[in-house]
């Protein structure tokens, strides 16, 4: 039986995501590779012994190596979005329809109950049902649906979206995706705790320091060295995902102390100077920043799963808002705490 036209368009959309992913798993091998002999090369330069001859060679390869470090991210960028379209068009063609599956979403509701510190009986109570709600909706030959109530209270207890609670296949992400998305969302629930406080850095400020030479010692912790050589080295915002000159610093950035740590986290939102039409120009981009300095770029939201895209954008907004209020250091609300004291005991 021959098949139809619809099995072959859908057969060469999975072939086209086939050949993406490959394609995809060689680039990001070489910018691997590459970004350890930049790593290596920057660490010999710090050898005060060298002569001029030998820095002066290595600063060229180095220059010669981030020229291609910068052709690489490009074509991981077009990839990425090329496998976009391709999984746009299966799921298209497939026929597939967002509709609603109860296994699946209690299957959400328990995957995200083992990752966060947060207890069913309590979201039962919120919600206004009876405590073991869950555990009879599970129960084989139940066909109730869960209330919306009890959907909505879970959702925002366990910090995610209801889109994401009902359709969203939580259990088939990677162990690090899972990872992350646990990290992203204690960190919002410790901000709507107040536990973390967020300083913002308006793009005014941050692009300003675009350009600045060398001469004066890296400007910020996201900056870092490019140049066509010794002589051409200045100071760029670094996206780790990215070309430097195809991103610009768009929106407000935050950081902050995570607790139990040495090490800080930063949001930045940045966008794409000449996006592809179906992509959005703005994106939010995670970098870890340890307490030697160290930069480690984790992810942005164009060029991730759907669920980290929210999880980031929901952080994203709590960090807004925490860098909007007023936060005291701990001996400035240790005199308020003894004035305030002192001011009851006497009566005034």
């Amino acid at each position: 039986m021959l098949a139809t036209e619809e099995q072959q368009q859908l057969q060469v959309a999975l072939d086209r995501i086939r050949m993406f992913k490959e394609n995809l798993s060689k680039v990001r091998s070489e910018i691997a590779r590459i970004e350890s002999d930049i790593e290596i090369g920057t660490r010999k330069l710090e050898n005060r012994d060298m002569d001029d001859r030998e820095a002066a060679d290595i600063h060229n390869r180095l220059a010669s190596e981030k020229a291609r470090l910068n052709e690489l991210m490009k074509e991981k960028m077009r990839l990425e979005w090329e496998l976009a379209e391709a999984e746009q068009d299966e799921e298209d063609l497939d026929g597939s329809e967002k509709s609603f599956d109860k296994k699946t979403c209690l299957a959400n509701i328990r995957f995200l109950l083992s990752m966060m510190p947060v207890k069913l009986g309590d979201i039962e109570t919120n919600a206004g049902v009876s405590i073991g709600y869950l555990s009879r909706l599970e129960k084989e030959g139940n066909k109730s649906d869960p209330s919306i109530e009890f959907l909505a209270t879970a959702a925002k207890m366990l910090g995610v979206t209801l889109d994401t609670l009902l359709y969203a296949k939580l259990g088939e992400l990677s162990n690090d995706e899972k990872y992350l998305i646990q990290f992203l969302t204690m960190l919002k629930i410790d901000t709507d705790e107040d536990k973390i406080v967020w300083e913002m850095e308006s793009a005014d400020k941050l692009n300003k320091l675009q350009g600045m030479p060398d001469a004066f010692g890296s400007p910020h912790p996201l900056f870092t060295l490019y140049g066509d050589g010794p002589d051409d080295l200045n100071y760029y915002f670094h996206s780790g995902f990215i070309p430097v000159e195809e991103v610009v610093i768009s929106g407000p950035c935050y950081h902050a102390h995570v607790p139990e740590t040495d090490d800080n986290i930063y949001l930045s939102k940045v966008a794409l100077k000449n996006p592809a039409p179906e992509f959005d120009r703005e994106f939010i981009e995670i970098t870890h920043v340890d307490n030697d300095g160290t930069v480690f770029s984790i992810c942005n939201t164009i060029q991730t799963v759907r669920q980290i895209t929210e999880a980031t954008n929901a952080l994203y907004d709590r960090a807004a808002n925490s860098a909007s209020h007023i936060h005291f250091a701990d001996p400035t609300r240790s005199l308020i705490n003894g004035y305030l004291k002192a001011k009851l005991i006497k009566g005034v």
